[in-house]
């Protein structure tokens, strides 16, 4: 599957950017092992609002808050059995989207447009329950 604009792959240390997964198996092995949240960003690159999402996840708020998750990038870019997949295995219904699925299985979704500011509080009020 290719690599999506948003989130990109990094060079930035661990601080100051997100560490994505790009792999779907080896995201949700990684988080079932060390008992974290998964947070998957679904996006295309055909998405304007996906765009935008770059520098969302480049925000320092936004990377802090990330911290706690493993973080998967999902390209919904083309329209092949993997996406299709994708989109039936985290219930997904547009992009761009943010699922967060605790270690005990419990989900909720991020749709739409949203800013740093609220990303942030999403992400620590999940993991907070």
């Amino acid at each position: 599957m290719r690599e999506v604009a948003a989130p990109p792959r990094t060079s930035k240390p661990r601080d100051v950017a997100i560490a994505w997964e790009y792999d779907v198996d080896v995201a949700v092995r990684r988080a079932a092992r060390e008992h974290r949240p998964l947070l998957v960003a679904a996006c295309a690159q055909w998405s304007t609002a996906c765009l935008g999402r770059v520098a969302l996840f480049e925000d320092a708020a936004v990377v802090r808050a990330t911290q706690p998750y493993v973080a998967l990038a999902v390209d919904l870019t083309d329209d092949t059995p993997e996406a299709n997949a994708l989109v039936a295995r985290f219930h997904l219904r547009g992009v761009p989207t943010i699922v967060l699925v605790a270690p005990d299985g419990r989900e909720t979704q991020i749709g739409g447009i949203v800013d740093a500011p609220e990303i942030v509080d999403a992400l620590g009020e999940f993991v907070s329950r």
